[in-house]
């Protein structure tokens, strides 16, 4: 709208300037005068259904686990001896093995000292691997008092092993003595393609 020249049309354009004003000075005052618009409605939270799991392995297979492992292997060493190996744990031909955490208590005589403690796995014909895991020699005896006291490893890991291949575990004491250790170690078989 040009505003510069007949008299009918200033009047509209005052009129027209006018109420952009009012709106303007509506607007203003609106927006920041009255601070933060507080939002009253309440958000609808969605009500919970309960999860029944009737199928773990079926979930497990979604998620990429084929099938869950777990196994326990132990040794036992004579006075004397300082190493200490579990019987080898064999895998089948089909399926190879990524092991995802493993666990070692080893009991000891009060004045020995465990030196290393590990996990040995193979892959395809060659000679396995050990690999050394972190440990903590409790120099206290059980329980406060007696001849014997503890050395504990856990770890979360990502080793794998060879389908057909063994796993086991191995220990070494620096003297004492008989002593023994349990291993425990969890995760995935994998199917071979």
């Amino acid at each position: 709208m040009n505003c510069s020249v007949p008299m009918a049309r200033t009047l509209r354009c005052s009129s027209l300037l006018a109420a952009m004003s009012i709106m303007l000075a509506w607007w203003s005052t609106t927006a920041f005068a009255a601070g933060p618009v507080a939002v009253t409605t309440p958000i609808p939270v969605p009500a919970s259904t309960p999860v029944t799991i009737t199928n773990a392995a079926a979930i497990a297979k979604a998620e990429g686990i084929q099938h869950p492992f777990q196994a326990g292997l132990d040794c036992t060493a004579q006075a004397g001896v300082l190493s200490c190996d579990s019987a080898p744990l064999q895998l089948p031909p089909t399926r190879r093995l990524a092991i995802e955490y493993v666990s070692a208590v080893c009991t000891l005589a009060a004045t020995a000292q465990l030196s290393s403690v590990g996990v040995k796995t193979g892959l395809g014909s060659e000679t396995p691997v050990t690999h050394a895991l972190n440990h903590v020699d409790h120099q206290a005896p059980l329980g406060g008092a007696g001849p014997q006291h503890v050395a504990i490893a856990a770890h979360t890991v990502k080793i794998y092993a060879d389908a057909g291949s063994t796993v086991g575990f191995s220990a070494t004491n620096v003297s004492g003595g008989e002593w023994k250790c349990a291993f425990s170690l969890s995760g995935q078989l994998i199917d071979v393609p």
